[in-house]
Parts: structure tokens; sequence; C-alpha cells
């Protein structure tokens, strides 16, 4: 059976390949144009690897606008509909603070498509400033997930551990154009979302479909998805489809728990996957710390978690490129 990495290559691997300085000094600078002009034209004499990383620098510099589309002032008047006295120096502040993601582009300031919902989890302090919005069905969900939860976690231990309590869900998930197909200029590629046929979600079945999907990914595909293509007037897709959903929670001693390290499963999640999973030596180093004293991998695993969520924030990325 092939490995996760025989089935799924690594895309991204070019991306290890340092930019030409000239390149490179025009993109931190935000002269993203510049640096398109210059990058086709390193194309025609580069290395076979090298030129993958320049086409990859080409979509992430395109993507730019789209990820980071606000102003200072078109920023500053969207926050301020939730917090009704901000002033323009605290966003200043905010920015400075590291609490709003930006980039300068052509010479100007741009903040990410995002940067609300980033900003209250980075700049927790703000948050009781935001206007209240009695989103009574958001606070129904958080109880109700609550009450699943806490279920799952007595039916499995009166169980013994393993799955309980499935539960099958209906779906109807639909992505819309603002515009019909045929104003872009080229066939409209769209990939609407479906889980994965595995252990926690069974029986996925797909009812119906506003057109014939393209492809739809197998069930054990790690980002499983149904792709269409729009043309001419169409604006939207959508499908139907249900499937199972199981709890699941198992007790573990942490004396007996140990590292298997010649099955398929240690060797898929320990291995480096660059440039976004490398092993460097200060991620070395800090593992080290973390986890030094620590007798058993079970003890070592919870340092290494609790470290995690107490160090590191939540927040919207842009596109990893």
């Amino acid at each position: 059976m092939p490995s996760y990495s025989q089935k799924y290559p690594n895309i991204l691997l070019p991306l290890k390949e340092k930019l030409p300085t000239e390149i490179g000094s025009l993109i931190s600078e935000g002269k993203a144009e510049e640096a398109k002009k210059l990058i086709l034209a390193y194309l025609q004499d580069s290395s076979p690897l090298m030129r993958e990383r320049l086409e990859i620098e080409i979509e992430r510099l395109n993507r730019l606008g789209y990820e980071y589309p606000f102003s200072f002032d078109e920023a500053f008047r969207a926050l301020r509909k939730d917090i009704w006295d901000l002033r323009e120096e605290e966003l200043h502040e905010l920015i400075k603070r590291g609490c709003i993601d930006f980039i300068i582009l052509e010479g100007s300031l741009r903040i990410h498509r995002r940067f609300k919902a980033n900003t209250y989890w980075l700049c927790g302090d703000l948050k009781q400033r935001k206007r209240a919005k009695n989103d009574e069905r958001s606070d129904a969900g958080e109880v109700v997930l609550k009450w699943r939860a806490e279920r799952v976690l007595k039916a499995a231990k009166e169980k013994g551990g393993g799955f309980v309590l499935p539960l099958k869900y209906h779906v109807k998930a639909s992505i819309s154009l603002r515009n019909p197909a045929h104003q872009y200029g080229e066939v409209v590629r769209v990939w609407v979302p479906l889980p994965r046929d595995e252990t926690t979600n069974i029986s996925v079945r797909i009812l119906d479909a506003s057109k014939k999907p393209k492809y739809i990914a197998p069930p054990d595909h790690p980002q499983r998805t149904v792709y269409f293509e729009l043309e001419g007037e169409e604006r939207e897709v959508w499908i139907e489809y249900t499937f199972v959903s199981r709890g699941f929670h198992v007790e573990i001693d942490p004396k007996e728990a140990y590292i298997d390290t010649e099955s398929e499963v240690y060797r898929e999640y320990t291995s480096e996957r660059p440039p976004h999973i490398a092993f460097t030596e200060p991620l070395r180093k800090l593992a080290e710390e973390i986890t030094r004293g620590a007798s058993t991998p079970y003890e070592k695993v919870k340092r290494i978690w609790e470290w995690v969520t107490g160090n590191v924030r939540y927040t919207y990325a842009k596109d990893y490129l």
C-alpha cells in the first residue's frame, strides 16, 4: 500500500528554493508588479526546480490583492461598525502591536481580509468594547456542542472507550459567484468540500448536485472535495449529501502508552514536509526544552500540547504559499 507521501507528492517543495536577490528585494519592498515582470524574464533561463519556484511566486503575488483588500480607512470604517468609539490613533496602535496583519503593496498599506476576527483573537482586550450582536443561534450552537461533548464522554466511558452516539447529517453546500462565469474570461473552477469517509465520519453519500461534477476526490483523500467547472451564465454550484458522524473517546494509561517507530502512522506524522513542516534547529531546541525531564512518551506529548495551546494563538491566515 502506498504511503501518504507517495499518494500525495509535496507539490510545494520548490518553495525551498531561494528567490534571486533582485526579485526578493522587490517583493520585500511591496513592488509586486515589478517583481512579476522580472520573474518572467528569469523563467527562460532557470532550472526546472527554480522555474517551478518562480511560477508559484507569480501565483502568490497575484493573490496579494485578494488577501489584503482593505486600505487603512476602509479597515477603520469596518472595525468601527463593531466598536463605535474607535479612534484612528487606536487603529495605528493595533497595527504596531501586531494585532492587525498588513503588508505594503505598491506603496500603500493593505490590511488582511479577515483582520476583524484576528484582531479580537490577538488583542483580547478589544473584545469588551465590541458591540453585542445578540446572535442567539451562535449562543445556542455553543450550548449544544458542549452538551454533545459531555454525552459522548459519558457514553464512551460507560462502554469502555471507542465510537459512540452516531448522528446522521443531511447537508446542502453551495458556492456562488458574484457575476456569471463568462465575465471572468475563463472557465471558473470550483471545489466544494466533502467529508472524508473514514473512522469518525462514515457512510458519506452524495444525493444530488446542481450539475455533474468533473471530479469527486476519493473517500480517503486528506482534503476531500467535489470539483466543478462553471461557464456561460452559470454562477452557482451546490451538492446535497448525507453522512454519519460518530463521537469518540478512549481513556489512555500514561504508563502504558508507547511509540511504534516502525508503523506507517509514525512515519507519516513525524516526517518533514518542507517548506511548511521543517525541523529547524530552533524548533528542535524548543522541543528539547519543553520535554526536558519527561520520562514517558505520553508526558512529552502532553507538555508539547500544553505549550502550543498556551503560547500559539489561532488566527485566520493568508493562503499557504
